[in-house]
């Protein structure tokens, strides 16, 4: 009967543990995108792997639009991002900046990209930031 006991509280165990990294994983997430873009085109920086890239004009302002979600209880809550450019087959940030989140919990970036290349967009949200959203790839001609 005891063997029966500590097994028992062995596989309870083994639940709570797993249900509190579940709960544990469901924080904020944060997505990015730019509208009106559907041409994709294949290109690598460097020896990464190719991956398709939005295909934008250069010298022409861009907004990328991303989400919060949950929506943040906080008023005046911010969104950093990075843009980085691919500059001798490896990424180098070209640009940083932040913006002021709406209360339904939307962001809208601004950016133009002044030369050509290859260019990525990333998001972040949160204090160290804790949140970072999915890269988005732009091919500016």
């Amino acid at each position: 009967m005891p063997a029966r006991l500590v097994a028992a509280a062995a596989v309870s165990s083994v639940l709570i543990a797993v249900v509190g990294v579940a709960g544990a994983a469901t924080g904020p997430s944060l997505s990015l995108r730019l509208p009106g873009v559907h041409a994709k085109s294949v290109a690598r920086c460097g020896d990464a792997h190719a991956d398709p890239y939005s295909a934008v004009a250069r010298g022409v302002r861009l907004t990328m639009v991303g989400a919060v979600k949950p929506v943040p209880k906080r008023p005046g809550w911010q969104v950093g991002f990075r843009v980085k450019r691919c500059v001798n087959r490896t990424y180098r940030q070209v640009w940083t900046g932040k913006v002021k989140g709406h209360a339904s919990g939307v962001f809208r970036i601004p950016y133009m990209p002044r030369l050509g290349g290859l260019y990525l967009v990333i998001a972040d949200y949160g204090k160290h930031p804790n949140v970072t959203s999915p890269k988005l790839r732009l091919r500016a001609r």
